[in-house]
């Protein structure tokens, strides 16, 4: 009885409201149409800046792993490579016969001349029982990982380790001295490659990224400036350290960033913190965009609402379909514009936002997929391109080749030219690149001086013709300051895997190709098959 009284009280003063100001009808349809418009517009907005944070945020954390697996893959890459080096001079006939004589000054000369064209920090030799030999260090300190590993090679295991110090990455590799005589024992061979803040400075002008070390708790080697490092580590500590964790957003003062890390040994962490500089500016304009669209069309929806309602109902059924369409992401759907009145305006101004919400979506997805650099596909869109060119040769019975590309000798050419030298060079091949293949294959940069080729529907056969027409191009081309590589020019040598004829999956194909490249940057500006 209450609600019915309150109801007619409510009637009542509607009524008397119409009676003293003369309401009209076209008011009537006016008001209520306005507000539910405004009501959808902004709900519409809404949703659309919620769906525009969201992809951002995910586009971001993307990048951000990508460059972390990217990074451990090279610092993998490198532990492997000095593996592979302590285990050659170990088996050195000259180190066993200055180890026979007992001649520690040759010793010294040997590992003297070894370090040279090396990037180690420290190369030492253990007698059997653990004690110092001869050392060759930057610095007497030696870690405790480093000392677990020497027993290890006293054993007779040539082994490495991968870790984090309170200087840096540290790489040590180990590998036991069998001298034909047992003066001194049975030594072992100590290797340790440091990276440090200047090379991790390298990363980040290469990927646009900061790179942190953290040993026992404390920043061991950060590119951040100390207060966002700090605040890494902070960030690391409140989420309990230890396995990888989830991406998180910290703030900074231009801009905010998308934190990941890994744990490195047992006491160390590296963490990639990656500004969202870019995707915030196109998140900027896109929120541009919207509210000038809403502004736009508040004011159209103003003058349409003086239409008569039946007129109004199925125009504006299309627009709310295919504004409901944009918040769920789909921006093939369109409002059909056949007046020039304002609901022409208001249908062609939702198509206008939703081509410019599609069109800056579609720019930040390209940011995340190509190579600031050289302008190529990147290390995370290769690995899924290949993947898919893999399941599409398996469906159809045809071929695919890889073929991995390196610089010989970059890094001279980077210590004589400078790194921005080295950078025409890398987008320099880029284009030869993308001049030599197809439109229906992939050219991607891989990593560092590293580039990665898909062949679509080509076998081993074809694939070795591209790769000598790839080689000679560069081996031909000007390059600034290429007289003074050690050849007189610059060049590549290039690994080459197929599928099926090498291997049938991913990550088989690209250990293949990878291993070829291995064997042809021992000869320098060569092709070669895996197999060969």
């Amino acid at each position: 009885m209450n609600k019915e009284s309150l109801f007619e009280k409510i009637r009542n003063a509607i009524s008397s409201l119409e009676t003293s100001i003369n309401v009209s009808v076209g008011t009537k349809i006016l008001v209520p149409f306005f507000i539910i418009i405004l009501i959808v517009v902004g709900l519409l907005s809404y949703f659309v800046n919620g769906k525009i944070s969201e992809t951002m945020e995910e586009m971001g954390a993307r990048r951000a792993i990508a460059v972390l697996e990217s990074t451990i893959q090279d610092v993998e890459r490198e532990r492997e490579t000095v593996e592979t080096y302590a285990h050659l001079l170990g088996d050195s006939m000259e180190i066993k016969q200055a180890l026979d004589s007992g001649n520690k000054r040759r010793l010294y000369e040997i590992l003297i001349s070894s370090k040279q064209f090396s990037r180690l920090q420290k190369m030492v030799v253990f007698d059997k029982e653990g004690r110092i030999f001869v050392q060759i260090a930057n610095s007497p300190t030696i870690h405790d990982d480093a000392l677990k590993l020497v027993k290890k090679g006293v054993m007779g295991m040539n082994t490495s380790i991968l870790t984090v110090s309170q200087n840096g990455l540290e790489i040590y590799a180990v590998s036991p001295i069998r001298p034909t005589t047992e003066i001194g024992g049975s030594p072992v061979l100590l290797l340790d490659r440091h990276i440090g803040e200047s090379e991790l400075r390298a990363v980040k002008k290469r990927e646009g990224v900061d790179i942190t070390l953290i040993y026992d708790g404390k920043v061991a080697a950060s590119t951040l400036d100390n207060p966002l490092a700090l605040r890494v580590l902070g960030d690391i500590t409140e989420s309990g350290g230890g396995a990888a964790n989830q991406p998180t957003r910290l703030s900074g003062k231009d801009t905010d960033y998308i934190n990941v890390w890994r744990p490195i040994g047992a006491r160390g962490l590296i963490s990639v913190t990656a500004p969202n500089r870019d995707l915030t500016a196109v998140k900027r304009e896109l929120s541009g965009d919207i509210i000038r669209t809403t502004i736009i069309s508040v004011f159209l929806v103003f003058l349409s609402a003086t239409i008569l309602a039946r007129l109004m109902v199925g125009p504006l059924q299309k627009m709310l379909s295919t504004t409901r369409a944009i918040t769920r992401g789909e921006f093939s759907d369109r409002v059909e514009v056949v007046t020039r009145d304002e609901f022409g305006e208001l249908g062609a101004a939702i198509n206008y936002m939703s081509e410019k919400i599609k069109e800056r979506l579609d720019h930040a997805e390209h940011l995340a997929t190509v190579d600031g650099l050289t302008g190529l596909y990147n290390h995370r869109y290769f690995q899924q391109r290949l993947a898919q060119e893999i399941q599409r040769a398996g469906r159809t019975g045809s071929s695919v080749s890889l073929l991995f590309i390196d610089i010989d000798y970059f890094k001279q050419y980077n210590d004589n030219l400078g790194h921005p030298a080295g950078d025409k060079v890398l987008r320099k091949i880029g284009k030869i690149l993308m001049e030599n293949i197809r439109s229906v294959d992939v050219a991607a940069r891989y990593g560092g001086e590293e580039f990665a080729v898909i062949l679509v529907d080509t076998g081993s056969g074809d694939a070795f013709e591209v790769g000598e027409r790839i080689r000679r191009a560069i081996e031909l081309h000007p390059f600034e300051g290429r007289e003074q590589q050690p050849a007189g020019r610059v060049t590549v040598s290039l690994g080459i895997a197929s599928y099926p004829e090498n291997a049938v999956n991913k990550d088989p194909l690209i250990k293949l190709a990878d291993d070829a490249l291995y064997k042809a940057k021992k000869s320098k500006n060569t092709v070669l098959l895996a197999g060969d």
